[in-house]
């Protein structure tokens, strides 16, 4: 299998969340790891504001980093390019998304073949690409 995290599943391999531990099999099952180059910002981004909202102290803040460092290691990084973020404005528009889930189908979209299957808990980023006919491993946030 070849995965490709969005921010909302990635996160949960950091700090322990419901459905962490799907995100874990898939992550373990998968032979390549796929994201956006966002993908980092936006997951440092969440662990930041888990902090601030005190669902995370600050030595499991520094532990859930420094995963997060390692697990970035091992993640092939789709280009943020000129083209990708013209049809990532495509894709808002026509589904409704938000910009960063817009950027991850488009990344999505550029790199999936029939073997490909997008790991997120956002529900209106997963229903997107189910309409796109993309495979999915729907996680409920």
């Amino acid at each position: 299998m070849v995965a490709y995290f969005d921010a909302s599943a990635f996160v949960k391999l950091a700090i322990t969340e419901p459905h962490t531990d799907e995100v874990r099999a898939a992550w373990d099952g998968a032979q390549r790891r796929l994201s956006s180059q966002l993908l980092y910002a936006e997951s440092r981004a969440a662990l930041a504001r888990a902090v601030r909202m005190s669902r995370l102290a600050s030595p499991e803040a520094a532990a859930a980093r420094a995963l997060t460092e390692l697990l970035w290691g091992g993640v092939e990084r789709v280009a943020v390019t000129q083209s990708l973020v013209q049809r990532a404005g495509d894709l808002a528009e026509e589904h409704g998304l938000r910009g960063y889930d817009a950027v991850h189908l488009a990344s999505f979209e550029e790199i999936a073949d029939e073997r490909t299957v997008l790991v997120a808990s956002d529900g209106d980023l997963v229903s997107a690409a189910a309409a796109r006919g993309f495979l999915t491993l729907p996680l409920p946030a």
